[in-house]
């Protein structure tokens, strides 16, 4: 498997800017930012997170941002009982065999355990453990619930040129393209 990391929300401070890492760790920090020297070093990872009553939907991404071209993922585990069915290792399972997204090929997957009895979905950390999850030079956020296009990777590479040369350039991903 390329990398999986449990985290406890219990192990967040308030601001949940340090935590304990449990279980397999294979990475701990994201990679340092270096300029880029050709349009060749630029990669896209696609980034999000869920819950586990939308984690279906990464069928859909999976298909559409295809392999080898790799994803972070986190997500959430709420301290409910009918969350104990889950298991790091069933979660992995079944986005590998019922969602067909190759995970020991391209994903890096990061499991939050809660451990808050408020029904809160700490949607902002769940992000920043998703981004902690990139090995390429740029990555691509989105929501779970919106579908990527068929041909995103290839979109986003085709902008290779302009992001190798501007350490500032941005791409906004439209929501919406008819």
């Amino acid at each position: 498997m390329k990398s999986v990391r449990v985290v406890y929300e219990k192990d967040y401070d308030v601001d949940y800017s340090t935590y304990t890492v449990f279980n397999a760790t294979f990475f701990d920090q994201s990679p340092e930012c270096t300029p880029l020297l050709n349009e060749d070093e630029v990669s896209f990872t696609l980034v999000s997170q869920t819950s586990l009553e939308r984690l279906w939907l990464m069928k859909h991404h999976c298909q559409r941002w295809k392999v080898p071209n790799p994803i972070s993922i986190a997500i959430f585990l709420p301290p409910n009982s009918s969350s104990t069915q889950y298991t790091p290792e069933s979660i992995v399972q079944e986005l590998n065999e019922r969602w067909e997204c190759q995970v020991h090929i391209r994903m890096t997957i990061t499991i939050l355990i809660g451990t808050s009895p408020m029904d809160r979905y700490p949607v902002n950390l769940l992000r920043n453990l998703a981004i902690q999850g990139v090995r390429t030079t740029h990555f691509a956020y989105t929501d779970l619930d919106f579908l990527i296009s068929d041909g995103l990777y290839d979109d986003l590479m085709s902008a290779a040129p302009y992001i190798a040369k501007d350490p500032y350039a941005a791409i906004v991903i439209p929501a919406f393209v008819y």
